[in-house]
């Protein structure tokens, strides 16, 4: 078929979304296994917050539009975005969560973000609230007492969405690593909340 176009282009869109598909499944893999042998670390480095947030967008608003999802962004009372922390684990753990709101939202659903900075400064420090929400399939409850640990994945989740059943499990670990916490909200037909609180 090398004189058809339109099919050389279609095989080429599922090698590179296969490839990105597997990259994922064995950076996930390597992650989880530096966290079990205590070999994982964070960085501590300047980095803007808006920044942050707006890499995060870039990233993730192809796999939105692909769905024609809608995506709302609501950063509000951030008095003060330049802080230190590890930039690229940050975008690691939040992409989690949004790859997880696309997956699990139906075509044309509505994704949210928002960023709270939630106390005044204390010791040169605050405590920020970051908010991932969307309105799709939502989770059972006795699924969330398990949605961290690795390879977890609810038994309803239909074969056909890609997931190795890490990327919670490492998003778990990142934030406790920061210090932080994070709350979950869920509930099944409605949709999803997760908000991360961490000191920075």
């Amino acid at each position: 078929s090398l004189d058809d176009t339109a099919k050389i282009r279609g095989c080429l869109d599922k090698i590179n979304i296969s490839s990105n598909h597997l990259m994922t499944l064995i950076n996930e893999i390597i992650d989880i296994s530096k966290i079990e042998n205590s070999h994982f670390s964070l960085n501590q480095e300047n980095l803007n917050l808006y920044d942050t947030i707006s890499d995060i967008i870039l990233l993730i608003q192809p796999q939105i539009d692909l769905k024609d999802q809608s995506l709302s962004v609501s950063i509000s009372d951030i008095r003060h975005a330049d802080v230190i922390g590890d930039g690229r684990r940050m975008q690691q753990c939040f992409l989690n969560f949004l790859t997880n709101s696309v997956k699990y939202t139906q075509k044309g659903g509505s994704i949210g973000i928002s960023v709270f900075e939630e106390e005044k400064e204390r010791d040169r420090s605050s405590l920020y609230k970051f908010v991932f929400e969307d309105d799709g399939r939502g989770m059972q409850p006795e699924f969330i007492e398990h949605i961290f640990e690795p390879f977890s994945r609810e038994l309803q989740t239909p074969c056909e969405i890609p997931g190795s059943g890490l990327g919670m499990a490492i998003a778990r670990s990142i934030v406790d690593m920061m210090g932080g916490t994070i709350d979950i909200e869920s509930r099944p037909g409605v949709g999803s909340k997760f908000t991360v609180t961490v000191r920075m």
